[in-house]
């Protein structure tokens, strides 16, 4: 899956207290419940982080991190864009000189502009921009932030203050603070202006920069796919899982080539794995659907769209897979 846009998970560490035992030797602190709950989310256990950041605020509805990462829960495992942007913005009011709740609430804002009406949807958009330049304003030196607000200034009509010439001055300032990063902008940028060759020549001196960052391999791996050169595209996706093993999205990109070169087989084996490192990856839940279309093999199609729509219930996503169930239906009289 091509994802340009990533909620980056930190830790917070906190010392709290300490017993003394035999030998004036310092017990390990006990966790607070917000600080499991972090961990939890860090683990992709979801559902356990949600309960405990859920008592942690139930104890004190004043812990911005709490209502931070009970945020980053409800967007990422729940999908609930409207209750996360409640807990993010709380976090926000709670410690407003924090520039990544400043940058998890601009994501939230975006979710749910990409889910929205039209009206609404350029409110939310605004907002975004809003929170993403804040994070950034608090904090320069923050890649991500930088990073989703190049993303918004290349995704957003002009109206809602989208703009190539400050896409720009954000690559620029990421290549200065990190030379990897700035060249994957200057190639999205280049992507964005219909310039593939300029953006194949950033995405590889990117790879040269840095080899182990997959981000490179996946995004070059996509313009190869679009520019029809299918066999460089499965290669690339090949390396993207060799320097990220363990992860879902490499085996997913890879289907996804796989399928376009008619290897149906071969991409449902890809989609299974990425489904077996991470269950809720939805994406591969529409790709399977794909491939099982491919094989009339109707009634797993349905299966995996129904499994699909489990995970993400709303947004255009979501209709639209309605949609091809209720075509798949038809096919299975």
């Amino acid at each position: 899956m091509r994802r340009l846009v990533q909620v980056t998970a930190v830790i917070i560490g906190a010392t709290l207290g300490a017993g003394v035992g035999a030998q004036h030797e310092q017990a390990t602190p006990v966790p607070t419940l917000a600080e499991q709950g972090i961990e939890l989310f860090k683990q992709e256990k979801y559902p356990e982080a949600k309960k405990a950041l859920a008592r942690a605020l139930a104890a004190n509805p004043a812990d911005a991190a709490a209502h931070a990462y009970l945020g980053l829960v409800l967007l990422n495992h729940d999908r609930d864009a409207d209750e996360a942007a409640k807990h993010v913005a709380e976090a926000v009011r709670l410690e407003p000189a924090c520039s990544r709740y400043h940058r998890w609430l601009g994501a939230v804002y975006s979710q749910q502009a990409m889910e929205a009406g039209a009206l609404s949807a350029f409110g939310l958009a605004k907002k975004a921009r809003a929170e993403l330049e804040k994070a950034v304003e608090l904090d320069p030196k923050d890649l991500a932030a930088r990073r989703s607000l190049l993303q918004y200034y290349l995704s957003a009509p002009g109206i809602a203050g989208g703009s190539v010439a400050k896409a720009r001055e954000q690559a620029l300032a990421m290549t200065e603070l990190d030379r990897s990063e700035g060249l994957l902008a200057q190639a999205r940028i280049a992507e964005h202006e219909k310039d593939d060759q300029g953006a194949e020549r950033l995405y590889r001196s990117a790879i040269a920069v840095d080899p182990d960052q997959g981000e490179a391999y996946n995004q070059l791996g996509y313009l190869l796919l679009r520019t029809k050169r299918r066999d460089e595209a499965v290669a690339t996706f090949r390396t993207y899982i060799e320097v990220s093993p363990g992860q879902a999205n490499p085996h997913d990109s890879l289907a996804e080539a796989l399928l376009a070169q008619g290897k149906v087989d071969e991409s449902i084996a890809e989609y299974r794995t990425a489904l077996e490192i991470d269950p809720t990856f939805s994406s591969s839940f529409l790709g399977l659907a794909q491939c099982y279309q491919r094989k009339e093999a109707w009634a797993e199609a349905q299966a995996a769209l129904e499994r699909f729509l489990e995970l993400v219930p709303e947004g255009r996503r979501a209709d639209d897979a309605r949609g091809q169930i209720a075509k798949v239906a038809k096919k299975k009289r």
